[in-house]
């Protein structure tokens, strides 16, 4: 069975109109045309479809549609026959799975709430006797607080303030400092080329937030920069999975 992505877009769950053209055998620009059909139609149902863009295998950015649950039933409302109604079931099944992890799931703490955090345990130590650490720390967490820094070294500050105060590595890192990887790395790792990661990233709808992040970067091809796709370590896990399959 084909495995249909869910993914977590602001807070609203969806599905990539690219993953339901494929599944329920449409071709895409006909589902994109009946999505516009029914925006024009009603415009109180264009808040259920996310305009997005994807890039084709030849590099093309082309228009597509994040649906959420409300607009995936009006969608495929009119599609019909056996097969149609069983993979209805299916995205109703796929639905009800990623809203009950997204209650189970607990959110990583904000900056805000880190920076609190390491306020308390400075406070409590204040009855000790003064430290090169406790200092360190309070002056990293002092900068931390400066209006005009950027989160990203926000973030940085307090989880090197963390580790200064207790001797660990307690605060994960922020996205800047994690490693990622161009689709010919993922591709070197399993042995296949970089067109086929960047198929599989397509059809698997891994080209999201969940699984790396877009850059600027210049071409192989030419003197022209272009989007490119960087995957993180949790998509090279996904990608493990979809080719060991």
């Amino acid at each position: 069975m084909n495995e249909i992505t869910i993914s977590n877009n602001n807070g609203e769950l969806t599905v990539s109109s690219l993953q339901v053209a494929k599944d329920f055998e449409k071709e895409h620009r006909n589902v994109t045309q009946t999505i516009e059909n029914l925006t024009a139609e009603n415009s109180a149902v264009t808040k259920l479809f996310i305009e997005s863009t994807y890039i084709n295998e030849r590099g093309r950015t082309y228009k597509c549609y994040d649906i959420t649950r409300d607009g995936f039933s009006l969608l495929v409302m009119g599609f019909t026959g056996k097969k149609a109604l069983e993979w209805k079931l299916k995205y109703i099944k796929a639905f009800n799975l990623m809203e009950q992890e997204l209650r189970e799931y607990k959110p990583i703490p904000t900056t805000e709430d880190r920076a609190k955090a390491l306020e308390i345990r400075l406070i409590n130590a204040k009855s000790r006797e003064m430290s090169e650490k406790r200092k360190k720390a309070e002056t990293l967490l002092k900068l931390a607080n400066i209006d005009t820094l950027s989160p990203e070294y926000k973030n940085i500050l307090i989880a090197k303030s963390t580790e200064v105060l207790t001797g660990e590595k307690l605060l994960p890192l922020p996205e800047s400092e994690q490693k990622t990887y161009s689709a010919g790395e993922v591709g070197q790792l399993f042995g296949v080329s970089a067109q086929a990661i960047g198929r599989l990233a397509t059809k698997h709808n891994l080209k999201t937030d969940e699984y790396g992040k877009w850059y600027r970067d210049k071409s192989p091809y030419s003197s022209k920069e272009v989007d490119t796709f960087r995957y993180n370590d949790k998509a090279v896990e996904r990608f493990r999975e979809i080719i060991s399959q």
